[in-house]
């Protein structure tokens, strides 16, 4: 039984958990021309991790693609975008 600073108590079990404080390495970063607006960003992690790309037209960025499933390798696509035009991007894996 568990019980609080307020003398609240609770039926409590003790719950395994291992908690990863490494983060994933990111390599392979890599990056395809811009079609019909849209292009791709790829990169690798050494383990399973989600995906996030901040990208822009400046340094500023600004827009972002996410993708919460856990993988080793990624495609993450990039809308929005116009062709000749320099883009910046930030890719993060967690």
């Amino acid at each position: 039984m568990a019980v609080d600073d307020a003398g609240n108590s609770v039926n409590a079990s003790v719950v395994g958990l291992i908690v990863d404080t490494v983060a994933p390495v990111v390599s392979g970063v890599g990056n395809g021309s811009v079609t019909n607006g849209s292009g791709v960003v790829t990169w690798t992690t050494d383990e399973a991790a989600n995906s996030s790309v901040n990208y822009g037209n400046s340094t500023a960025l600004g827009s972002f693609s996410v993708n919460g499933t856990l993988v080793t390798a990624r495609n993450i696509s990039l809308t929005g975008l116009v062709s000749n035009v320099t883009y910046y991007y930030n890719v993060t894996s967690c």
